[in-house]
C-alpha cells in the first residue's frame, strides 16, 4: 500500500509481493503481485497502475539496474525477464534462461553486482517431494552467476549450496534473498529454513 488514495491500495488489497522504487525517479514504481501473476507498474507515484502478465507461481524478485534504471529485471518461471525500456515501453523484453533450469522452476532471488551491472546472480528452486509420509515439499536449489563480459556468460554456483550432509542440492528451504557487498562484491544469500532462527548464521551463507 502506497497511500490511502493510490490505485495500488485500492486495487491490490491482497497478498503482496515485492516492490521497487526507482531512486532516480521516485514516480516510477514496480510491484509483483502474488495473486494474478502480474507485474504492476506506475510512472506517477502509484496514482495510476498498469500491469504486465508474467508466468510465475510465486512472488517474483524485481531489480532495477543500478546504473541504468530503464532496465528492469523480473524473475519469472524458468527465466529472468528484462524490460529494456521501463516504464515507457513494457513490450520490449529480453529473456535470460539459466542453463539446465527446469521450465517450471521458480526464480526465487536475483541480484545485480553494484560494481559491474554485467554481473548478476540468479537463484531458482523446484519443489520435489519425498517418498514417505507425511509428504512435505523439499526444494531443489540452484544458483548461477551471469557475467555478460564472458562467453559463455553462465556459471553454476550450485555446489556452494549443496546440503552439507548429503552433498546434493535437495534441502527443506530455498534461497530467498541475495545481497552483494558494494565494497568488495562479496555475495551473501539467505534461506527461509524452518530452523533458521536456531542456526549459527541465522540462515545466511557467504560464498
Amino acid at each position: 500500500t502506497l497511500s490511502s488514495s493510490s490505485a495500488a491500495s485500492d486495487v491490490y488489497k491482497r497478498q503482496g509481493g515485492n516492490c521497487v522504487i526507482d531512486d532516480k525517479n521516485i514516480n516510477n514504481i514496480y510491484m509483483s503481485v502474488f495473486l494474478g501473476n502480474a507485474l504492476a507498474y506506475s510512472s506517477d507515484g502509484g496514482l495510476n497502475l498498469s500491469t504486465v502478465g508474467i508466468v510465475h507461481r510465486g512472488i517474483s524478485p524485481i531489480e532495477l539496474d543500478p546504473i541504468n534504471s530503464n532496465l528492469l529485471y523480473v524473475g519469472s518461471e524458468g527465466k529472468v525477464v528484462r524490460f529494456n525500456e521501463a516504464p515507457s515501453n513494457m513490450t520490449k523484453v529480453t529473456n535470460f534462461i539459466p542453463p539446465g533450469i527446469l521450465s517450471n522452476s521458480d526464480i526465487s532471488a536475483f541480484a545485480i553486482d553494484p560494481n559491474d551491472n554485467n554481473i548478476w546472480y540468479v537463484a531458482s528452486n523446484h519443489i520435489v517431494y519425498q517418498d514417505q509420509l507425511p509428504l512435505y515439499p523439499n526444494y531443489e536449489n540452484h544458483l548461477w552467476q551471469y557475467n555478460g563480459n564472458n562467453s559463455p556468460p553462465w556459471t553454476s554456483l550450485s555446489e556452494n549450496i549443496f546440503d552439507s550432509e548429503n552433498n546434493n542440492p535437495y534441502d527443506g528451504s530455498f534461497i530467498a534473498d541475495i545481497e552483494i557487498n558494494p565494497d568488495n562484491s562479496c555475495l551473501l544469500y539467505t534461506s527461509d529454513a524452518a530452523d533458521e532462527e536456531d542456526s549459527v548464521d541465522l540462515g545466511g551463507r557467504r560464498i
